[in-house]
């Protein structure tokens, strides 16, 4: 190396100063020469699992945390291994993160158990180097043993309720569960589907809501697993779902009460409700009907612990529009910014539709229609929601229904017929006999509404010919 230094203002330096060349600074040094190069080996500085460890998982991966970048060119199979007790290396895949200078190798299957395995990264001249060509100065060794591999799955059974029994209201379905080392959780499953959470510990439960049913057979399983992943479901339990279609009128409307601004509730649940611009009409799809303008009317009623449904739904109307543009409210329950569940005329597509707004979900789910209805016609319309599908039936024809799981929102917002206060969406046209129901009904039990009108329930006659003994 050399080095230049000023020794003051020489007559060169003067004449350099004349020709406007700026001269050395007193005492200033420039050095010239190279960086040294990098002989420094690379190093591990860590392992896992680590060297000596005990109970390793066998589908345990193992990793390698380098002192610096290496070279991935050499990190491979060949320089990073595992061996059984035999000394026969465990086929791997071998990859490597430069980001975090980690290089992982998986084994291809689950390693054995109560065995103790052997990891080396080689060093040396075939070995692992750095970026600048230095090899690890030798080989790094260490050894780990595998725990016990639990292959043995539990065994589970539905004790409740028993096969074959007709079920109604909110029941409860238990199961016994035993495992070798232990029971991590039950999961109860209906037709195939979840039933609510996981249940992690003993006794084994959970509370069903039937009313979320259709009518008829359906199957109850229960799936117990192990913490080793282990799984078993056990023997079906069929059962059968039972309601007659009162039990779980919430609300139905056939709008005969003649005059005033009533609207009178012939569930026999008090959900009444009051009229707002529209209209009364004689010709209704049996006896009277509400008349809409499409523009602010509407039926108001008033929220109650009813019409807070859960994972069962059926709204159903006859409706005669006489527009269909845009989109037009038939049953409207509302929330503070939206809607909870709705059965549509028309959804701006344009044909009808339904939706239900799932608690904790950001958007609605919805079914359609395949066309627009037609006008000055009446047209029964129905949507029916399990906890698992949602279905639209339009003439008692199913015509969609999509996979939709959990529970619907519940609010202390209005219902409304005709309309609603967050979009208005006003029907125009006539709607009548107006039901819903707490759960899912059946085709059948649909198609048995539409021919039936909503009626004021009637007292049974009074007993003749009673003689008073004394």
């Amino acid at each position: 190396m050399g080095r230049l230094v000023d020794h003051g203002p020489t007559q060169q330096g003067r004449v350099q100063q004349r020709t406007g060349r700026l001269p050395l600074r007193r005492g200033l040094e420039v050095t010239i020469g190279n960086t040294a190069p990098d002989t420094t080996p690379p190093t591990v500085t860590s392992v896992s699992p680590a060297g000596g460890s005990t109970n390793v998982a066998g589908s345990a991966s193992l990793t390698v945390l380098f002192s610096e970048a290496v070279d991935p060119a050499t990190v491979s199979t060949s320089t990073i291994e595992l061996r059984n007790p035999s000394n026969v290396v465990v086929a791997s895949t071998v990859t490597y993160d430069g980001a975090t200078r980690t290089a992982t190798l998986r084994p291809n299957a689950t390693l054995s158990s109560s065995t103790t395995y052997t990891a080396t990264v080689k060093g040396g001249t075939s070995g692992v180097k750095d970026l600048a060509g230095n090899p690890l100065a030798a080989n790094f060794t260490w050894s780990f043993t595998t725990g016990v591999v639990d292959v043995t799955a539990p065994s589970v059974s539905i004790t409740s309720p028993a096969a074959s029994a007709t079920v109604t209201g909110t029941v409860t379905v238990s199961a016994s569960a035993s495992d070798n080392i232990g029971v991590a959780g039950v999961q109860f499953m209906l037709d195939g589907i979840a039933l609510g959470a996981e249940d992690v510990a003993s006794p084994y439960s959970i509370s069903w809501n039937t009313l979320g049913a259709t009518n008829g057979s359906r199957v109850l399983t229960a799936a117990a697993s192990d913490a080793a992943g282990n799984r078993t479901t056990s023997a079906a339990v069929t059962v059968t779902v039972a309601y007659s279609a009162a039990s779980s009128l919430i609300a139905a409307y056939g709008f005969e009460e003649g005059s005033g601004a009533t609207v009178i509730d012939l569930s026999g649940n008090s959900n009444t409700g009051t009229i707002s611009g529209a209209t009364r009409t004689t010709s209704g799809r049996f006896g009277s009907a509400l008349s809409f303008n499409g523009v602010n009317n509407w039926v108001t009623v008033a929220d109650a612990a009813s019409l807070d449904l859960s994972t069962g739904m059926t709204l159903e109307a006859w409706v005669n529009p006489t527009a269909l543009s845009g989109w037009r409210t038939v049953v409207f329950k509302e929330t503070s910014a939206g809607l909870a569940y709705v059965l549509y005329a028309n959804d701006n597509d344009p044909k009808p539709a339904t939706y239900v707004r799932r608690t904790g979900a950001s958007l609605s789910d919805g079914a359609s229609g395949t066309v627009q209805l037609p006008l000055n016609t009446w047209t029964h319309l129905a949507a029916t929601f399990d906890g698992v599908n949602l279905r639209l039936f339009v003439g008692g024809v199913q015509v969609d229904s999509q996979p939709v799981s959990g529970s619907i929102t519940q609010s202390v917002n209005p219902l409304h017929i005709g309309g609603n206060a967050i979009w208005g969406e006003y029907f125009a046209g006539s709607i009548d006999e107006v039901r819903i129901y707490n759960r899912a009904l059946t085709a059948a039990e649909i198609a048995t509404d539409m021919s039936t009108p909503v009626r004021t329930p009637t007292k049974p006659a009074p007993p003749t010919n009673l003689r008073v003994v004394r």
